[in-house]
């Protein structure tokens, strides 16, 4: 039964870290591609998500 729940364990902590690790990324990826956009190519991003 202990085995059982560290491998539970183990894995709602790699799920955690590679959400986690998934986040970050986007948020570089956004970061990067929003240092190079101006307001205009911005206003057209965020109006074609809604």
């Amino acid at each position: 039964m202990s085995i059982l729940a560290s491998e539970c364990l183990v894995n709602q902590l790699t799920w955690f870290c590679s959400l986690s690790l998934y986040l970050w990324f986007m948020v570089w990826v956004a970061s990067q591609y929003f240092s190079r956009a101006t307001p205009d190519t911005i206003w057209i991003y965020s109006y074609s998500l809604v």
